[in-house]
């Protein structure tokens, strides 16, 4: 049974490693799969995004590029609905996770890019949208955002108000439960879903354990801060969701037989 270390934010809308949708998915194919909470988040500047919220008819849109930034949206505003006046907006969003916490934390369902994946394809959606001109899309951001959304549509004639609501921070059970799989129990593949999983999780292993695993990114700005980390890349997620992921796995499996 191949064994596959998972090494991601804790899941929004799973309330145990079980019911996580990566975890479940990749059991029910018969993998050993251990979950490991790299990341945490202190949000700030909510009453600064709650101001911004409650005034729709300033902006022509807003883009969410993480779940993270709808859980900062729901907390700045202590509302489950956005405010009055962004139902006529657009409502962007980067991913199908993105997309469901939207949906479920917000109750808004008329958004746009769900099928997107990554920040470069939703880029594309947002430019076929919103025309050069236009009012400025609000972006909620976190602390190591690459800042390509707003460079890239700012490039095209797109204004954008960014504006940093959380702050990404390694979970502080990381460094003590890496260390235990790096010594003992050195998996076949391991997956990363971020750059910041990365350079919080990339100290703490050895040579051993990097000579011994595949590693798989979810997407293409993880797979290059692989690279950039000197990590061999196996294989990448075409989407972040479990059965891209799956194809993945079992690719960069099937190459090593």
């Amino acid at each position: 049974m191949p064994s596959v270390l998972l090494l991601k934010a804790q899941s929004d809308e799973a309330r145990s490693e079980a019911e996580d949708p990566y975890v479940s998915t990749l059991t029910h194919h018969k993998f050993h799969v251990r979950l490991i909470h790299s990341l945490d988040f202190h949000f700030h500047s909510l009453e600064n995004l709650a101001e911004r919220l409650n005034g729709p008819k300033n902006y022509s849109g807003i883009v969410f590029t993480s779940p993270r930034c709808v859980k900062a949206v729901s907390e700045a505003l202590k509302l489950n609905h956005l405010p009055p006046g962004w139902e006529s907006r657009k409502v962007f969003v980067v991913s199908e996770k993105t997309d469901q916490l939207v949906r479920s934390v917000l109750n808004f369902s008329s958004t746009v890019g769900a099928s997107a994946g990554n920040e470069e394809s939703l880029i594309s959606v947002i430019l076929e949208e919103i025309k050069p001109g236009s009012k400025p899309l609000l972006l909620p951001i976190g602390s190591l955002s690459s800042h390509k959304v707003h460079d890239k549509l700012k490039e095209r004639g797109v204004a954008v108000e960014e504006l940093e609501v959380y702050k990404t921070v390694p979970h502080p059970a990381l460094k003590e439960q890496m260390e235990e799989v790096v010594k003992q129990n050195i998996p076949d593949v391991a997956v990363f879903f971020s750059p910041s999983g990365i350079s919080f999780s990339k100290p703490i292993m050895t040579e051993a354990f990097i000579s011994k695993v595949k590693f798989i990114a979810i997407g293409p700005t993880t797979k290059r801060a692989l690279e950039d980390a000197g990590l061999p890349v196996a294989s990448t997620s075409a989407k972040p969701n479990p059965d891209c992921l799956l194809d993945a796995i079992n690719s960069a499996l099937k190459e090593e037989s």
